[in-house]
C-alpha cells in the first residue's frame, strides 16, 4: 500500500504545518500524476511541493518582528504543467473546497445571483412569449396581418390604428391580391358550449373554411373544414376543436370524433382536433374551438352580418405568395383598396387597408403597444436588479479578494504566475456564479409556472403561455456567463496583483489603499444609481394606480352589481327576447333592497364591438363624415342605475319602442365628431351595419368605455327595444349599502332555467379588472425596487465596513491625538452622504430619460414626477445613512492604544 501513497515523512510534515486545503490540492496532485506518470514521479512531485510551502512558510516566519501573523489557510498548489483539463479540474475542486470552508459568503452570492438571474430570466420569458415567439405554423414570417385604416379618432382609439375588416373584404382581397397566396379572416366571440349536459361560457373562433391550410398546420386528429362548409347558408355544424379542450373536455378519448356538443343551441360535430401547441394566431385570443364562419351568420345579433361590408367584426391574416415581399403586397392592397373605395364609396370612402407582419407578433396589434411598453418596463426594472445585485457580488469578492492576499502571495511565492492565479481566480468565481445560475433556473421555473396559472384580464382572461423554451435558456446561460465574466474577472485581475514581499510583511495593507477604495466606493455609486432607477420606476406606477383610482368612469360603481346572460342557447327570437328582457327586469327589481334595474349590451369598461355612424344631409348619409362607436343598446332604466348624467336633451322613454321612429343619445366626443360645436339634439344620423336612421335625443357626457388610459371614444346608446342583443348585462342598484348580488342572480336564473347565467359581479370589481395590469405591474416593480433598496443598503454597509476595516490604523491614529469619537463617526457617515448624492444626481438624469417610455400607462402622472424624485432620494439618503450608522459606530470606538499596538 504504501507505494500507492507519498512518502510517510513528507505526509506527516505536510499535516503537521500545511494548511488542510493545501494538504488536499498535494494529495490531489499526488493522485493525478501516479495515474499519469508513475509512482517513483508522483512522489517526487509530492516531496518537492511539500518542502517549497514550507519554505515558504518559514520566510514569512523569520520576516521582521513587525510581520503580522498570517495564516496559510486557503494556499493552494498552483503547478505548471498538466493537461488543461487536469488543470481544470484542479481548480474547480479547489473552488468547490473553498464555497465548503466559507458557506455563508458563498450562500450569500449563490443565493443573491440566484434570485437576480431567476427573476430578470423569467421577465424575458414573458417578453419573449408576447414578442418573440413565433407562430407554430409553416413558415411564419409569410404571414402579414390584414386591418382596415381610418382617420377617425374613435377607431384608432379602440383599436390603435389596427381595426378588423368585414368578411366581404376579405373575400375581395384573398380573389384579386395577386401577392397573396392564401387569405382568411377570424372572429373571436364568447358563446354558450354544452357537453354532456354541462352548459359553460367559451371563447370561440368564427373562421374562413381554409384557415388551417393558410396557416400550414396539420390537424392533430380528424380533418380541418372543407371549402362547402365555409359558403354562406351551409347547414353543416361542425367544429375543431383544440387540444386543451379534447383532454380536458373528452380525457383524450381516442373516439371524440365521433362526439358532437351544442353551441348557442345547435348540435355541433368535431370533426377535428388541433395540434397540441397550437392556440391559434394571437396570445391574447386562445379559443377552445373553432368554427366555420357562416355559423356566425346564425347569431340573432349577428345576422346578416357576414355578408354586409359595413360589419367589421374580422381580422384577418394572409400569407404571402413564393418569391413576393412585404412591400410588393402592401402596394398591391393600396391598389384593392383604392378600388373598393371607388366601387362602394358609402362604405370605403374614408378606410384603407394596410399589411403588418405577424411572424413574430402574437400578441394583436391593438395591444401591442401597451403590453410592449409594460412588460419592457419590468424587464428593463429586472435587469437593473441583476446590474445593482451584479455589483454588490463584485463588491463581496474584492472584499473576499482583500483578505486572500497573503495566500495569494505564498502560492506566487512557490511559483504560481499571475496568469495562473487569475485563471484560478476567475475558475472559483465562475463556479459561484454557475451555482447562481442553476438556483435561477429553478426560481424560474417556480415563477413561471406561476405566470402560466393567473388569468390575463388584458390577454382576455386568458393565461400566458411562458413555457420555457431555447430561447429563453439561452438567454439564462448567456446572462449567467456575461455577469461572472463582467463582474468576476476584475476582482480575479485584482487578487492576482498582490505585491508577494509587500503582503507578507504588511497584510492586507497593499491592497487596501485608496485605489481599493475608489472601486469601493465607484461600486456604491453604481449601485445607488441603479436603484434611483428601479425605485423611481416603482413609484411612478403607485402614482399612476393611485390616481387612476380617482378617475372619473362615467358611471358609479358603489351599490351597482351585473349579471350577464345569453339567450341564443334558449332558443329565443328577437320578438321572445324582448319579453325575456322585460320579465327579468320584473323579478329584479322584486328583490328586496334593489332600487332599480336596467338592461344593457356591454358592461362598462369591456372591449366591444365598433359600429360605423354618419351623419345625414338632405337625406342621405355622407360617408367622408363617419366614425366607428361603441354601440350600446339599452333599457329606459339604465340612466338612473349606471348612474349616466344627462347634459341635454332627454333619455329612453317605454314609447320608444320597435315601432316607433329611431332614436339614440350620443356622447360629447360622437357630437363633436359629427356636429362640430352644434347641438346634436334634433339631428339625425345612420348607425350599424344595417344603416338604421335615428333622430339624436339626448346628449351625455363623454365615459371610459373599454380602458381607463384611453383618449375620448365616441359612443352612442340605442334603446334595446330598437337594437335588440341576444347577449346583455343585467344592471341593478342597491337602494342603500351592499347589493344583494346573490339574490339577484337567482331571480334572473328564475325567470327561465335553461338561458346561461354567467359573471355576476359586482361593478367595482370590473373597474379592479381594468386596473389589473397597472396593479399588476405596480406590485411588479413595488418588488422589485425593494429588492433594489435592500441590495443597496447591504453594499453601503459592506462599504462603511470594509472602510473602517481598511482605516483602522488611521482611525486609531486621530483618536489618540486628541481626536472625538463623534467626528470619526461624522467624518464616515459625511463619506456616505457624498455617494448618495452623486448617485442620486447620476440616478435622476438616467431615470428621467428611461422613464418616458412608460409615461402613457401612468394615467396624467408625469413621467418625471417631481414628488416621486423627491421621495425616491430621501428614501435611498435615509436608507443608505442607517445602513452605514452600525459600521461607523464602530468606527469611532476604536480603541486607539489596542490599534496602534496590533499595528505596531
Amino acid at each position: 500500500m504504501s507505494s500507492h501513497r507519498p512518502p510517510r515523512w513528507a505526509r506527516a510534515l505536510a499535516h503537521r504545518f500545511l494548511p488542510d486545503d493545501v494538504v488536499g490540492d498535494l494529495q490531489e496532485g499526488w493522485a493525478a500524476r501516479l495515474d499519469a506518470l508513475g509512482a517513483r514521479a508522483a512522489s517526487r512531485w509530492y516531496v518537492t511541493q511539500t518542502l517549497r510551502h514550507l519554505g515558504a512558510l518559514r520566510s514569512r516566519t523569520s520576516d521582521s518582528e513587525h510581520t503580522h501573523p498570517v495564516s496559510t489557510r486557503g494556499a493552494s498548489p498552483v503547478v505548471k504543467g498538466g493537461s488543461l483539463v487536469d488543470r481544470t479540474r484542479q481548480d474547480v475542486r479547489y473552488a468547490l473546497r473553498g464555497i465548503l470552508r466559507h458557506p455563508v459568503f458563498a450562500g450569500a452570492i449563490i443565493v443573491t445571483l440566484a434570485l437576480a438571474i431567476g427573476v430578470t430570466t423569467t421577465a424575458f420569458s414573458v417578453w419573449e412569449a408576447l414578442f418573440l415567439r413565433s407562430l407554430p405554423v409553416e413558415a411564419p414570417h409569410e404571414l402579414v396581418g390584414l386591418y382596415a385604416t381610418s382617420p377617425d379618432e374613435g377607431a384608432l382609439n379602440n383599436f390603435r390604428g389596427y381595426m378588423p375588416i368585414s368578411h366581404p373584404t376579405m373575400d375581395d382581397v384573398r380573389d384579386r391580391a395577386e401577392t397573396l397566396s392564401g387569405v382568411f379572416a377570424f372572429g373571436q366571440y364568447s358563446v354558450t358550449v354544452t357537453t354532456d349536459g354541462t352548459a359553460e361560457r367559451l371563447d370561440v373562433q368564427f373562421v374562413s373554411d381554409d384557415y388551417f391550410q393558410v396557416l400550414g398546420v396539420p390537424i392533430g386528429r380528424g380533418r380541418a373544414f372543407s371549402p362547402s362548409e365555409g359558403v354562406v347558408g351551409s347547414p353543416a355544424g361542425v367544429a375543431v376543436v383544440s387540444h386543451a379542450f379534447w383532454r380536458d373536455h373528452f380525457d383524450a378519448a381516442e373516439d371524440v370524433l365521433s362526439r358532437s356538443l351544442v353551441v348557442n343551441g345547435r348540435s355541433i360535430e368535431i370533426v377535428g382536433v388541433a395540434p397540441a401547441g397550437f392556440h391559434g394566431t394571437e396570445a391574447n385570443n386562445v379559443p377552445a374551438m373553432w368554427l366555420p364562419a357562416p355559423l356566425f351568420a346564425d347569431h340573432p345579433s349577428w345576422g346578416g352580418f357576414l355578408d354586409n361590408r359595413s360589419a367589421q367584426f374580422f381580422f384577418s391574416v394572409a400569407r404571402l405568395a413564393p418569391g413576393r415581399t412585404l412591400d410588393q403586397a402592401s402596394q398591391e392592397v393600396d391598389r384593392i383598396a383604392s378600388d373598393l373605395a371607388v366601387e362602394h364609396p358609402d362604405i370605403y370612402g374614408n378606410q384603407g387597408l394596410q399589411l403588418v407582419p405577424t411572424a413574430a407578433a402574437t400578441v394583436a396589434p391593438s395591444l401591442r403597444g401597451t403590453l410592449f411598453g409594460s412588460t419592457t418596463a419590468v424587464l428593463g426594472l429586472a435587469v437593473v436588479v441583476l446590474l445593482i445585485a451584479c455589483l454588490n457580488v463584485a463588491g463581496l469578492l474584492i472584499v473576499r479578494a482583500l483578505s486572500r492576499t497573503q495566500e495569494i502571495a505564498i502560492r506566487s511565492s512557490v511559483g504560481a504566475d499571475r496568469g495562473r492565479l487569475a485563471v484560478q481566480l476567475l475558475t472559483e468565481t465562475t463556479v459561484l456564479f454557475g451555482l447562481g445560475g442553476l438556483g435561477a433556473v429553478f426560481v424560474s421555473v417556480w415563477a413561471q409556472d406561476a405566470i402560466s396559472g393567473i388569468p390575463t384580464p388584458l390577454l382576455g382572461g386568458n393565461p400566458l403561455n411562458v413555457e420555457p423554451n431555447l430561447a429563453v435558456v439561452a438567454f439564462a446561460l448567456a446572462l449567467t456567463m456575461l455577469a461572472a465574466l463582467g463582474f468576476g474577472l476584475a476582482p480575479a485581475l485584482r487578487a492576482s496583483r498582490a505585491d508577494v514581499s509587500l503582503t507578507l510583511r504588511g497584510g492586507t495593507r497593499s491592497l487596501g489603499g485608496r485605489r481599493s477604495a475608489v472601486v469601493r466606493n465607484g461600486l456604491v455609486v453604481a449601485q445607488l444609481t441603479l436603484s434611483i432607477v428601479a425605485l423611481v420606476g416603482a413609484g411612478l406606477f403607485l402614482r399612476g394606480l393611485d390616481r387612476a383610482g380617482t378617475l372619473s368612469v362615467g358611471f358609479e360603481a358603489e351599490g351597482m352589481g351585473m349579471v350577464s346572460v345569453e339567450l341564443v342557447a334558449a332558443g329565443y327570437t328577437p320578438e321572445s327576447g324582448r319579453v325575456y328582457y322585460r320579465e327579468v327586469l320584473d323579478a329584479v327589481r322584486a328583490v328586496p333592497g334593489v332600487q332599480s334595474a336596467a338592461v344593457g349590451q356591454w358592461r362598462p369598461l369591456s372591449f366591444s364591438a365598433l359600429l360605423p355612424v354618419a351623419k345625414t344631409a338632405e337625406g342621405f348619409a355622407d360617408p367622408t363624415v363617419r366614425s366607428f362607436v361603441r354601440a350600446d343598446a339599452v333599457t329606459p332604466d339604465y340612466l338612473e342605475t349606471v348612474g349616466l348624467e344627462l347634459d341635454a336633451g332627454r333619455w329612453f322613454r317605454e314609447s320608444d319602442g320597435e315601432e316607433s321612429p329611431g332614436v339614440v343619445v350620443v356622447n360629447r366626443r360622437l357630437s363633436e365628431s359629427l356636429f362640430g360645436s352644434e347641438s346634436p339634439i334634433g339631428r339625425t344620423l345612420v348607425y350599424g351595419p344595417a344603416a338604421a336612421e335615428a333622430t339624436v335625443i339626448g346628449l351625455v357626457p363623454t365615459g371610459r368605455y373599454v380602458t381607463l388610459d384611453e383618449d375620448p371614444q365616441p359612443a352612442l346608446y340605442a334603446p334595446l327595444s330598437q337594437m335588440y342583443v341576444a347577449e346583455a348585462t343585467v344592471f341593478a342598484r342597491a337602494r342603500s349599502g351592499e347589493l344583494p348580488l346573490e339574490a339577484v342572480r337567482q331571480a334572473v336564473q328564475s325567470v327561465n332555467r335553461s338561458v346561461p347565467v354567467y359573471e355576476a359581479v359586482p361593478a367595482r370589481d370590473q373597474i379592479a379588472g381594468a386596473l389589473w395590469n397597472t396593479r399588476a405591474l405596480a406590485a411588479l416593480m413595488t418588488g422589485l425596487g425593494v429588492a433594489a433598496l435592500l441590495l443597496v443598503s447591504l453594499g453601503v454597509y459592506g462599504l462603511v465596513s470594509q472602510s473602517v476595516r481598511a482605516r483602522r490604523r488611521e482611525m486609531g491614529l486621530r483618536l489618540a491625538l486628541g481626536a472625538e469619537p463623534t467626528q470619526v463617526l461624522i467624518a464616515t457617515v459625511r463619506g456616505v452622504l457624498g455617494l448618495v448624492a452623486v448617485g442620486a444626481t447620476a440616478g435622476v438624469g438616467l431615470a428621467a430619460v428611461l422613464s418616458r417610455p412608460i409615461a402613457p400607462q401612468l394615467y396624467g402622472v408625469s413621467a418625471t414626477d417631481p414628488l416621486t424624485y423627491v421621495t425616491v432620494v430621501m428614501t435611498l439618503a435615509v436608507v443608505a445613512l442607517l445602513s452605514a450608522w452600525i459600521p461607523a459606530r464602530r468606527a469611532a470606538a476604536v480603541d486607539p492604544v489596542d490599534t496602534l499596538r496590533a499595528d505596531g
